[in-house]
C-alpha cells in the first residue's frame, strides 16, 4: 500500500508511517500532487473533495477523507483500501522521510542518543535512509494509545 497525502494531511502520513505504511506528503499544487500519484503509483489520500473529484478524472485512485480525527481517518484508509494496518515496531517507517527502519544496536546508536536513554532502552531502530534513530520512548504510550483507539474502531 502505497499512499500520497495532501497538505491537510501531514499529521496523518506521519501516523500512517509510524504504522509501516508507505506515506509521501505533498504540499504542492492540485496539477503537481496529481502528477506525483501518477509518477509513483500511489494512490492519493485527501480532503480536499474537488481534489480528489480531478484526480479520479485523471484515472487515479483516491481516498477522500471526512473527518479531522487521525484515527477516524486511519480507519477510513483501512476500509476504502480494505486492508487493516497494523503496529509492527520493526517494520514501521521513518516519520520524517519515509524510509525503512531496520533494527540496530546500542553500539550502533551511542553518539546519537541521549545518555540517559542508552540506560534505560534496550531495542533501537535506524532508518535506512536518513539514519534517523528511534527508540520506544515516551511517545510510545501515545501509538499505542492511537493503534488501539483505531482497533476499538475495527470492533464497532
Amino acid at each position: 500500500m502505497k499512499l500520497l497525502f495532501d497538505a491537510m494531511l501531514r499529521n496523518t502520513s506521519k501516523w500512517a508511517r509510524l504504522f509501516g505504511v508507505d506515506s509521501e506528503y505533498m504540499s504542492e499544487e492540485d496539477k503537481d500532487i496529481i502528477k506525483s500519484a501518477f509518477g509513483s503509483g500511489r494512490i492519493l489520500v485527501t480532503m480536499d473533495k474537488e481534489l480528489s473529484q480531478r484526480a479520479q478524472k485523471a484515472g487515479l485512485k483516491t481516498i477522500l477523507l471526512s473527518t479531522f480525527d487521525v484515527s477516524e481517518q486511519l480507519y477510513e484508509i483501512e476500509k476504502a483500501l480494505g486492508q487493516e494496518i497494523f503496529l509492527f515496531p520493526d517494520k514501521t517507517r521513518c516519520t520524517v522521510c519515509n524510509g525503512a527502519l531496520r533494527k540496530a544496536g546500542l553500539e550502533e546508536v551511542r553518539g546519537k542518543i541521549p545518555g540517559k536513554v542508552e540506560k534505560f532502552q534496550k531495542e533501537f531502530w535506524i532508518c535506512t535512509d536518513c539514519g534517523k534513530t528511534y527508540w520506544e520512548g515516551g511517545h510510545w504510550k501515545n501509538i499505542i494509545k492511537m493503534y488501539e483507539e483505531l482497533k476499538k474502531k475495527r470492533a464497532n
